[in-house]
C-alpha cells in the first residue's frame, strides 16, 4: 500500500523528468551543430542546423543579413577570450532565440569564412 509520501515521491520524480526534459530541449534547440551557406556565391543566405525534442536535425534558413556578428569590433584580447569560450552566443535578427556556436569544440571546415561571418566582413566572389 503506497502513502502520502510514495505519491509525493513520485510527483518529485515526474517533476524532475520533466525538467530535465525541457532543459535539453531548450539547449538542443539553441546549440550549432552546422553553420553553412546556401546557394552559388555571391551568397544570401546561411543555413542553422539544430536539433529538436526528439534528437532529429531542424535546417533553418535565414537571409545572410539577419545575421549579428557576434566578434563585430572586437579586438585581439577579446578573440583570444572567445576562441576559448566553450559558446559564443550568435544572434539573428528577428528570431525569438539565441543561438550557441561552439569555435573551441566544434570542427571548422572553411574556420577563414566562418571568421569572416562572425567578424561582420563581407565574403569575397571566390569564397566557396
Amino acid at each position: 500500500e503506497l502513502g502520502f509520501w510514495d505519491y509525493i515521491g513520485f510527483g518529485t520524480l515526474g517533476s524532475a523528468c520533466l525538467g530535465g526534459s525541457y532543459a535539453l530541449w531548450y539547449w538542443s534547440s539553441r546549440y550549432i551543430g552546422m553553420m553553412a551557406l546556401v546557394g552559388p556565391a555571391p551568397y544570401k543566405w546561411f543555413r542553422i542546423s539544430t536539433l529538436d525534442f526528439w534528437g532529429n536535425r531542424e535546417d533553418t534558413h535565414f537571409p545572410l543579413d539577419r545575421l549579428e556578428p557576434p566578434l563585430w569590433r572586437c579586438d585581439e584580447e577579446e578573440l583570444q577570450h572567445f576562441a576559448n569560450a566553450i559558446f559564443i552566443p550568435l544572434n539573428v535578427k528577428h528570431e525569438d532565440r539565441q543561438f550557441l556556436i561552439s569555435l573551441r569544440h566544434g570542427k571548422l571546415y572553411e574556420k577563414e569564412i566562418l571568421m569572416k561571418l562572425m567578424k561582420g566582413e563581407p565574403l569575397d566572389q571566390e569564397d566557396k
